[in-house]
């Protein structure tokens, strides 16, 4: 192997050059993987709370007018999102309507912390409120 001192000029610059640029490059790699780690968990977050607004704000009807059918119907459109796993509806503090249908109560918690979110392993759970028109809550949505 020949060694860096009887190199031509060229094949210095070159070399010091490459590896300058090397080295920046994995700088820059480990740089992009550091901003995802970090905003990782505040986007899905930010998702999975605007997902259960809206699927909230549908069953603000149902739940209202007691029919436990359609808003299962509408938890079942939580299908077409890959990550959710399990979803219900709280009304008078227990489990009112679910996704999907043939999960037990047992899996769910017995009151979820309203307005909050908890990493739990490699999952998410996170609960809202549903809300009436005047503002007055009247359930819970917990994904």
């Amino acid at each position: 192997m020949i060694s860096f001192r009887n190199l031509s000029i060229k094949k210095k610059i070159t070399s010091v050059v490459m590896l300058t640029s090397c080295i920046a490059l994995l700088l820059a790699c480990a740089a992009f993987v550091g901003y995802e780690l970090l905003t990782f968990r505040a986007t899905i977050i930010s998702e999975m709370s605007t997902l259960a607004k809206i699927t909230s704000k549908n069953c603000e009807v149902p739940v209202s007018f007691d029919r436990p059918e359609e808003t299962e119907n509408i938890l079942t459109n939580l299908s077409t999102e890959y990550q959710i796993l399990a979803a219900c509806i709280y009304r008078d503090g227990k489990v009112w309507a679910k996704y999907p249908k043939g999960l037990s109560d047992a899996a769910f918690p017995q009151k979820p912390d309203v307005g909050g979110h908890q990493f739990q392993k490699s999952t998410l759970a996170l609960s809202r409120q549903i809300l009436d028109p005047d503002k007055n809550p009247i359930g819970a949505i917990y994904i």
